[in-house]
């Protein structure tokens, strides 16, 4: 039960990157450790996500870098 809940999240947290403009294939948490350094609110998520998980943000974007394609329009972090 715990690996099906675990995959639904997933796929939430895809969706709403796809519905922010980016790609099925990247994390939330990847697009913020992209955009750390530009953008305040991505800073904020990335700081609050880390402190609740070591690394989170950078493990998330590792993750996503196998067969990445992160072709989606970026402009909501922007």
């Amino acid at each position: 039960m715990k690996l099906y809940i675990w995959n639904i999240l997933q796929a939430l947290d895809r969706l709403a990157h796809a519905l922010l403009g980016g790609t099925d294939k990247e994390y939330i948490s990847s697009r913020v450790y992209r955009y750390k350094d530009v953008n305040r609110v991505a800073l904020w998520t990335y700081k609050t996500l880390n402190w609740l998980e070591k690394d989170h943000c950078e493990q998330a974007y590792a993750d996503c870098q196998v067969g990445a394609d992160f072709s989606g329009n970026d402009e909501v972090l922007k």
